[in-house]
């Protein structure tokens, strides 16, 4: 059931966007509130079946009109994506980069190991990014109309279209990342060298992220910027 609402909730256990996420850099209405609407329609009833799994019940809480670029996750009575109208207008936003934060949001519901907490079954950050192009993705993308994706994408990912729609909203939504810290915007060529000795649970840096995210489109492994195990 799609609940619209109107107030900041204080959360118990959540997984957010972006710590950094903010009210600045946005532009005027990328997503109508009606495609904004039914984007998250389609996402609700599509990914259903992950939380019947569970016996659980799936919904989402949004508010369009709020500006804060940011969505969270969490684990009440019902398994609740959160979702503020600045996350579909950010500098750069389109409906691409909209399904991949939805995706974000649900990889931490479903998206399993690494966990945050055994009582909660909450996806590391870095877990949540790489099940949201691994898994919901590719499903996701069929709730939008057919675009051709950028050569630079259709590249990389061997003409696969579907990849490199997806290598597409990446690159917009890490970039969007980037801008918040006030760093450079992280690139394909440049992937993160860094191999971590712990589990990162926090959010990685932009370009960890963006390599976790292309990883996720290839089929590939969870990279070690922030993906450790004993």
């Amino acid at each position: 059931m799609l609940i619209i609402f109107f107030s900041l909730i204080t959360l118990h256990s959540y997984a957010s966007i972006d710590a950094q996420s903010s009210y600045t850099q946005l532009h005027e209405r990328a997503i109508s509130q009606k495609r904004f609407n039914e984007i998250i329609h389609f996402m609700e009833l599509g990914f259903q079946p992950f939380a019947s799994k569970n016996q659980r019940q799936l919904e989402f809480l949004t508010d369009y009109q709020d500006d804060w670029a940011q969505a969270f996750a969490r684990r009440w009575e019902n398994d609740q994506v959160v979702v503020y109208g600045g996350i579909s207008r950010f500098k750069h936003a389109n409906e691409e980069s909209f399904v991949l934060a939805l995706c974000h949001e649900l990889g931490h519901l479903y998206g399993g190991e690494p966990v945050q907490e055994p009582h909660n079954k909450m996806a590391v950050e870095g877990q949540a990014d790489f099940w949201a192009t691994s898994v919901c993705w590719p499903q996701a993308v069929n709730y939008l109309p057919s675009k051709v994706p950028s050569a630079r994408s259709l590249n990389v990912c061997k003409q696969n279209v579907v990849c490199a729609r997806g290598l597409d909203a990446a690159l917009n939504f890490s970039a969007f990342f980037a801008e918040n810290r006030n760093i450079p915007a992280p690139e394909i060529e440049t992937p993160d060298t860094k191999i971590t000795d712990r589990l990162i649970f926090d959010h990685p840096s932009p370009q960890c992220r963006l390599d976790t995210y292309l990883s996720g489109l290839k089929g590939g492994s969870r990279p070690l910027c922030w993906f450790h195990t004993l």
